[in-house]
């Protein structure tokens, strides 16, 4: 599918969107919700602690959890807590920052 984005977005470096699956992110992000990110190799050490962020499994998944640093230690974090948080690994890759959320509303 596709989808307009703005100009801003484009600037901050929206470049791919993934839609959120489950409820894992909720109440922040819903299942359907759009996240436009950005590209990002590295071992998110340049991430700033409470950013989401796009994952991707050994499966070739992708996930969206929010990158948060805990006594140093970088884990990445579901919004809602019934999920268990995740340590970056050579299964969990992380390969974009979101830059902005596009939230599917019923009318």
């Amino acid at each position: 599918g596709f989808g307009l984005v703005s100009k801003e977005t484009i600037l901050k470096g929206g470049q791919l969107a993934v839609q959120v699956k489950g409820d894992s992110m909720e109440p922040s992000l819903r299942n359907g919700d759009l996240v436009v990110f950005k590209l990002y190799t590295g071992d998110g050490s340049d991430v700033p602690s409470g950013k989401i962020v796009i994952v991707r499994d050994r499966n070739g998944e992708l996930l969206v959890r929010r990158l948060v640093r805990i006594e140093g230690v970088m884990m990445l974090v579901p919004d809602n807590p019934k999920y268990p948080p995740m340590q970056p690994s050579a299964d969990l890759q992380i390969v974009g920052v979101a830059v902005e959320a596009i939230k599917r509303v019923e009318l």
